[in-house]
């Protein structure tokens, strides 16, 4: 009897009690709490590091501008047409289009092996289904003009998210439809600007800024997207896009337009935008970068796009 009240002793003592099922719901429901705290404040930080990339690489691009800038004592064109017409956009769109802005930085972007890729005296290729020129050299991506935070640029997408502003107001120069081109910016088809046109101040004039809008090639994988490497779309009779160029036009992302669906060519002329929650960059022509709220106003947004207005230009 003695020997049998033992072992029981000892079986109670190390006896182990599991979970009961309240128990274990109480668990998950702490666990799935946790988690549902700490989850945006991950996706805070990663978009808060992609945002950072983001800055650094538009100020690596007006950095390049400037160096351009001066060794050749102007700004590089937005782009280049051997044509004069109509804003130097109406032409024939597989031989009159040269070099973009975004190849002429090259060399001072450590890109000289790609820009030795391309001959400067050919056409460049406006979009993916033309033919000659430099096509067989265009068309490949380049991380240096993609926004981490774009999906839409991620892996390989030959796409740009970085323009060069071309002007603002609602007063162009030249419209085909809802397509249209400014020459009271910097970078503007055949510019020549220098930096004593720049009257209203280098920290007060967008020289380059964010886009989400560009021709993309999930919309047309093989005739209609655009690449940063392409030259300006000219054209016979109509259909002209400043490609790689926008203008401070309407509000900042303020089309929800995304162009990986279907191609609106208008919206990239006149809206810059971004996939940053609330704004996007901007860099400025003495290469400093800002970030812009969505709300800014409108007229002074405007204002910022112009290089000579003669305006105060007040930013909240």
């Amino acid at each position: 009897m003695g020997h049998s009240f033992i072992a029981q002793l000892q079986r109670r003592r190390f006896s182990t009690t599991g979970f009961t099922l309240v128990e274990l719901l109480v668990v998950i429901a702490i666990i799935g709490t946790l988690i549902g705290l700490l989850l945006p404040a991950v996706q805070s930080a990663r978009e808060s590091a992609r945002r950072s990339s983001c800055s650094n690489k538009i100020r690596q691009l007006a950095t390049a501008l400037l160096t351009y800038e001066s060794a050749q004592t102007q700004f590089p064109p937005g782009g280049t047409t051997t044509v004069t017409n109509h804003c130097g956009l109406d032409g024939n769109t597989n031989n009159d289009a040269r070099a973009p802005w975004t190849v002429l930085i090259l060399p001072a972007m450590e890109g000289q092996a790609q820009y030795d890729l391309y001959d400067l005296n050919i056409a460049f290729a406006p979009m993916k289904g033309q033919t000659g020129g430099n096509r067989s050299r265009q068309f490949q991506p380049n991380a240096d003009f993609k926004c981490p935070s774009d999906p839409n640029s991620a892996g390989d997408k030959h796409t740009s998210n970085y323009f060069g502003c071309q002007g603002g107001g609602t007063s162009h120069a030249c419209a085909y439809g809802d397509r249209y081109v400014y020459s009271n910016g910097i970078l503007h088809p055949n510019s020549k600007t220098k930096m004593k046109d720049i009257t209203d101040g280098t920290t007060n004039v967008f020289l380059v800024g964010e886009s989400k809008y560009g021709l993309h090639q999930d919309a047309s994988p093989t005739n209609n997207s655009q690449s940063w490497d392409s030259g300006l779309r000219v054209y016979a009779a109509c259909c002209q896009i400043p490609l790689g160029l926008c203008a401070a036009r309407d509000g900042l992302n303020s089309s929800k337009h995304d162009p990986s669906q279907s191609h609106q060519y208008g919206i990239l002329t006149r809206v810059f935008g971004s996939t940053h929650p609330g704004g996007g960059h901007f860099a400025m022509a003495d290469a400093s970068v800002t970030f812009l709220n969505d709300s800014i106003d409108l007229a002074v947004y405007r204002l910022l796009g112009q290089r000579a207005s003669g305006a105060v230009k007040t930013r909240d």
